[in-house]
């Protein structure tokens, strides 16, 4: 059920990406259709078989690195203590923010059920959910950093596609649309493992 639920929550937020790289206006009808169609891709994607999905999944994760590197780099360049230093007012806002860090850390419970895919996955996949987890708090903690100081908690707070807002911010319209495009794979990377994970831990 939770694999179910974020699939369908993360590829409706996918559709916010794509309104606004194609311009057109997300009714609630459109973003269950373009949602279904997300999950339907990436699920012909899955049953073309394992390696494929793994190669797909790959190289968006590539891609999904090297726009949170940017974004970090950035950040680094821009950090604003005032604005990072503001305490939480509202506790309702507290614990869905809480709630949030179950889709930023999704995915490492995928890691055991690929194990019959694995070479010697008894040391590798320990090893494989260690440094992913290292790797991706670090990453995840200066984008936080980075999107806060440039966007401010406020703007952070309201706005649906934030880090192509920095991006806008910084350097104009036209770099964002860039990250726009990346943000639109790493979701997609995101809908094509849990559809992985799920069916597998069904089965």
């Amino acid at each position: 059920m939770e694999g179910l639920f974020i699939a369908a929550t993360i590829s409706m937020g996918m559709t916010n990406y794509l309104s606004k790289i194609l311009g057109f206006k997300d009714t609630p009808f459109i973003k269950i259709a373009v949602s279904s169609l997300l999950i339907a891709i990436c699920g012909l994607i899955n049953l073309a078989g394992i390696k494929e999905s793994i190669n797909v999944a790959s190289a968006l994760t590539f891609v999904e690195v090297l726009a949170l590197v940017v974004i970090a780099i950035l950040g680094l360049k821009n950090i604003n203590t005032k604005a990072l230093s503001v305490k939480p007012t509202n506790t309702n806002s507290l614990l869905m923010s809480s709630l949030l860090m179950l889709f930023a850390y999704t995915g490492f419970e995928a890691l055991p059920r690929l194990s019959e895919e694995t070479i010697n996955s008894q040391e590798n996949i320990p090893k494989a959910i260690k440094y992913s987890i290292i790797v991706t708090t670090i990453l995840y903690t200066l984008v936080s950093v980075a999107t806060i100081s440039i966007l401010g908690i406020q703007k952070t707070a309201s706005s649906r596609t934030p880090l192509s807002d920095i991006i806008q911010k910084l350097f104009g319209g036209g770099y964002s649309r860039i990250l726009d495009i990346m943000a639109l794979l790493s979701i997609g990377n995101t809908i094509l493992m849990t559809n992985i994970v799920s069916s597998r831990g069904l089965y």
